[in-house]
């Protein structure tokens, strides 16, 4: 009986934060969509690895689809942004994670104690860390123990490309938004 409560409490516990990413998802997309005098879709298909939303203007023909990720380590531009190349099985195996298999044009990177928002070209970052492992210089971070990840974070351990805030911000192109930027009130998203 204990084991079926444990279970029973993972499930509550991821559901509940799914259900935060996607308060997080409607209230930075909607934010975006205000900034650019834009309309937000939510992707409602089958396959929700391929992007979280789309900004989208009729009047000015354009259209961008998102993957929103956020970052609550990143705390200045001396740090390192995490992409999650691969996520790790159960039994140990590994398959593609959030940067390798998103077909969105952009990361909405959110960096949560530097209340910042990155709009980033994805294309650019795969770029970025494809010249990176090419030259030997990609750092990455694997958890080292896979049990424990699981217990305290309720996902998947992940194998992560950590690359400079710099780095990327200069690479992709990006535009930087500070929370105020978009009218969000870094207390309330914090509050999620």
């Amino acid at each position: 009986m204990f084991y079926v409560y444990y279970i029973y409490m993972e499930s509550k516990a991821f559901y509940k934060s799914i259900k935060k990413h996607n308060l997080k998802e409607n209230y930075i997309g909607s934010a975006l969509a205000r900034k650019y005098k834009a309309n937000l879709h939510f992707n409602s298909s089958e396959n929700l690895s391929k992007w979280d939303y789309l900004l989208y203007s009729l009047d000015d023909s354009w259209l961008c689809s998102c993957e929103q990720k956020e970052d609550n380590v990143c705390a200045s531009e001396d740090d390192n942004l995490c992409f999650e190349l691969f996520t790790f099985n159960q039994d140990g195996t590994k398959r593609l994670g959030a940067i390798n298999k998103t077909k969105a044009k952009y990361i909405i990177y959110v960096i949560t104690k530097m209340k910042l928002i990155l709009s980033l070209d994805t294309k650019k970052i795969k770029d970025l860390i494809a010249l990176h492992q090419s030259e030997g210089v990609l750092k990455t971070y694997v958890p080292n123990n896979f049990d424990a990840w699981r217990a305290k974070h309720d996902t998947a351990p992940t194998e992560c490309a950590l690359m400079n805030y710099n780095d990327v911000v200069l690479a992709a192109q990006s535009s930087v938004f500070h929370y105020n930027d978009l009218n969000i009130n870094s207390i309330i998203y914090n509050g999620f």
